[in-house]
C-alpha cells in the first residue's frame, strides 16, 4: 500500500514481506512470498504470485495461513497489504 499525498511521485510503498504457513499437526512449514517490486511514486498494479508448497501435506486438516514475515510479525507498525484470488490445486 502506498503512504502519502495523493498523486505526490514520491509515495512510498510499505516494505512487506509474506510468508505463507503451512500447518500440519502442531508442525509448521515456513515458506517465503516474493518481495513486490513496486518502486516509490509508481502506479498502482496487482502483482502475481505463485508459491509451491512442495512435498508438504495438505489435507482436511491442514492449516495454510498468509501472514506478515516474522521479522514483521507482531509489531507496532501497520504494514498494509491486500489479497485476492486465492488458488489452491493439487500441483501437475
Amino acid at each position: 500500500m502506498r503512504q502519502g499525498n495523493p498523486g505526490a511521485k514520491d509515495r512510498a510503498y510499505d516494505a512487506v514481506n509474506l510468508i505463507v504457513i503451512v500447518e500440519n499437526n502442531g508442525s509448521e512449514v515456513k515458506i517465503p512470498v516474493p518481495p513486490h517490486t513496486l518502486k516509490n511514486g509508481d502506479k498502482h498494479e496487482w502483482m502475481n504470485a505463485v508459491i509451491d508448497l512442495g512435498d508438504e501435506k495438505v489435507d482436511e486438516n491442514t492449516k495454510i495461513t498468509i501472514r506478515s514475515a516474522d521479522d514483521k510479525w507482531p509489531h507496532d507498525k501497520v504494514n498494509r497489504w491486500f489479497i485476492d484470488n486465492v488458488k489452491v490445486r493439487q500441483a501437475l
